[in-house]
């Protein structure tokens, strides 16, 4: 599913982009139309910038931080190179951040994903801890009218690693994770159908993933797919305390149907089973709605996105999304669907690495939301 930390990871990497903290950091920073890029600088070894976060996500409400980003290095290729369909070899990159917001919510993350052997191997690890203050909805895809307030916290260890079979666009490996979790309700009373006042536990839990990817770019790809299957078991044999499974079903492509024109498609199905925490369920993560609304045992979700350029640099967006959750896999597609839509903008601000930063407003069942995008939206 997307929530995945690694991309929590790429969205702090990718909004580091947009830092103007040293003027001069950007001086004779120009790509071959003269306008402003990052290119030459982001692909040396050991650049090193400063990270201002920005938090635009309905269900903590608005807040930032800061961090520290290291590039390690790469190997950008031209626009000429990309369109031809030639592998680049992304840089390897550490992440250090912490975040706050609004409604209270904070947290941090120390985090590194690793390319090794000319990206034969990748590897995605990570540190963190957060307090979050959120709303209890329901988990049967309709939205209670009376949110319930509770307060998560905890911490997390997540590993993720993967090995190329030979020279194919296929990945396979392994992952594996730890959290200690600790909810409850704020509310005095509750109703009859809330699930318990309190949770305090272990989550220990090892997977399975397989990933296929032809993708010219993992920052904002013009062509190519990427098609990810993860499934994972949770268990009191891991040092957890419960017993679940989960499966994460996720593909997205982009296929460019006119010089101008990319039009980009994702799907997303979520499944869960066993003794799973409210708070940890799958939910429909769409431009529009807030994170944690629309949750359930088994998600399903579909965006398409139309990319429009502009100018050379400057390129408008439009997409729209469906999604659906069900207490049984078989009813997935007989559920009322959640319907979002929105429009944006794009910058390439990193024309050798593909890069493009911009902002969508995003409007689903509830108010608007605006997100501040780099890369691309989907991971």
């Amino acid at each position: 599913m997307v929530r995945s930390v690694p991309a929590s990871i790429a969205i702090v990497v990718m909004l580091s982009f947009a830092a103007a903290a040293d003027a001069q950091m950007f001086k004779d920073m120009r790509g071959s139309d003269g306008a402003l890029d990052m290119s030459d600088y982001l692909a040396k070894k050991g650049a090193f910038l400063p990270v201002p976060i920005l938090i635009t996500e309905p269900a903590v409400g608005y807040g930032g931080g800061l961090g520290a980003l290291f590039f390690h290095g790469g190997n950008p290729l031209s626009k000429t190179e990309r369109d031809a369909g030639m592998r680049a070899i992304p840089p390897s990159i550490s992440v250090g951040a912490a975040f706050f917001t609004e409604n209270g919510s904070k947290g941090g993350l120390i985090a590194h994903f690793g390319v090794f052997k000319q990206d034969h191997i990748r590897y995605i690890g990570a540190f963190g801890g957060a307090a979050l203050n959120l709303d209890y909805w329901g988990t049967t895809g309709k939205p209670r009218p009376d949110p319930l307030r509770y307060d998560v916290s905890g911490a997390l260890t997540f590993h993720r690693l993967l090995f190329r079979v030979r020279d194919t666009p296929l990945f396979v490996g392994g992952e594996a994770s730890y959290s200690t979790q600790n909810m409850e309700f704020k509310p005095q009373l509750l109703p009859p159908d809330t699930p318990p006042r309190e949770v305090d536990q272990q989550d220990a839990g090892v997977g399975i993933i397989s990933e296929y990817e032809t993708l010219n770019n993992i920052f904002t790809p013009t062509t190519g797919m990427k098609f990810r299957v993860l499934g994972k078991t949770f268990s009191k044999n891991l040092g957890g305390d419960n017993d679940r499974q989960t499966l994460d079903v996720e593909a997205f492509g982009f296929l460019p149907v006119q010089e101008r024109l990319i039009v980009g498609l994702r799907s997303d199905l979520g499944f869960s089973d066993g003794d799973t925490p409210f708070y940890l369920l799958p939910y429909v993560n769409l431009r529009g709605l807030p994170a944690l609304k629309y949750t359930g045992k088994h998600i399903a979700s579909t965006e398409l996105e139309l990319r429009f350029s502009v100018t050379g640099r400057w390129s408008a967006v439009a997409f729209g999304g469906l999604g659906f959750v069900s207490d049984k896999p078989a009813n997935l597609l007989n559920a009322d669907a959640i319907g979002t839509k929105g429009a944006g903008f794009r910058y390439l601000i990193a024309e050798r690495l593909g890069i493009h930063m911009g902002i969508d407003y995003a409007k689903g069942p509830d108010d608007g939301a605006i997100y501040i995008i780099v890369g691309s939206a989907w991971r």
